[in-house]
């Protein structure tokens, strides 16, 4: 048989199973009652717009999520929140020098900011420009961080400063690397010849991970929560649970007017060359 034969065969079989299954349905619909037939009747009739409402109620609903979520992921790529800067702060040390710092925090929650330049200016009282510190600054989605300038040497006293940014090349990651950095509380007293406090502490990867430079910043904080003095150090080739210890020497600075340290460490998980995953031999 060809191929024609057998296709028309096989259609005569749907036909007939048509048939027979619309003969079978009329021959159960006509042995109902004439009172079930009525009531099957409405409430085929009742179920007609009610199919729709449902079909069209569910697909505006749908569609009014959709639209809400494809704006919100619009908006956080395509028109980030700005950074949120704080003033830069002077503090006067006691050997003619003063120290710079700020805060800046990054108010997107799934942005991240890698290797933005910043240009900090310390002014006289003429506004003049007469000490001037770069630097390059990554945040993490919602972090906030500080910038510490801990030593600017100037002829000109120093009354003021102001930071400011270069172009923000904002960076959407599916995952970033979760990398735990704990500082403990350090142990700190006073050195009497010549006068300063010392503290000494001890940073913590708490991760499988080398990390390539890892940045810290100590402040002391003193009475109404002022700050008395701040820096910044840089930590290198910190190896998985790796605990590194160190030493800070604030000169001038007396132990009794410090109320409490705080402490701040980071590390930049957005750069694959700074995380090295050590593999077993």
């Amino acid at each position: 048989m060809s191929l024609k034969d057998n296709l028309q065969v096989e259609a005569q079989s749907v036909v007939v199973g048509a048939n027979e299954g619309v003969w079978k349905l009329k021959t159960w619909f006509e042995g109902l009652l004439r009172w079930q037939r009525i009531l099957l009747i409405i409430l085929i009739v009742l179920m007609i717009p009610g199919y729709f409402a449902v079909r069209y109620g569910l697909e505006l609903v749908l569609v009014r999520q959709y639209a809400r979520q494809a704006l919100v992921a619009h908006s956080a790529f395509t028109d980030p929140n700005p950074l949120v800067v704080s003033r830069v702060n002077i503090i006067r040390n006691s050997n003619d020098t003063v120290s710079g710092y700020l805060t800046v925090r990054n108010p997107n929650l799934d942005l991240g900011l890698d290797n933005a330049r910043y240009t900090i200016n310390f002014l006289d009282s003429a506004s003049q420009i007469v000490f001037t510190s770069t630097g390059s600054l990554y945040l993490l989605p919602d972090q906030q961080r500080w910038i510490v300038v801990p030593r600017v040497e100037s002829t000109n006293q120093i009354t003021s400063a102001e930071i400011k940014f270069g172009e923000l090349n904002w960076q959407k990651r599916l995952e970033i690397p979760q990398v735990e950095l704990r500082m403990n509380e350090p142990f700190t007293y006073q050195q009497e010849s010549p006068l300063a406090t010392v503290t000494e502490g001890a940073v913590v990867n708490n991760s499988p991970y080398s990390l390539r430079q890892v940045s810290l910043v100590v402040v002391l904080y003193g009475a109404n929560n002022q700050v008395l003095a701040v820096t910044s150090r840089e930590e290198y080739s910190l190896q998985p649970f790796e605990r590194r210890a160190y030493i800070i020497q604030w000169p001038n600075v007396n132990r009794s007017a410090i109320t409490r340290i705080g402490l701040e460490a980071y590390t930049n998980t957005l750069d694959p060359t700074n995380l090295t995953v050590a593999t077993n031999p």
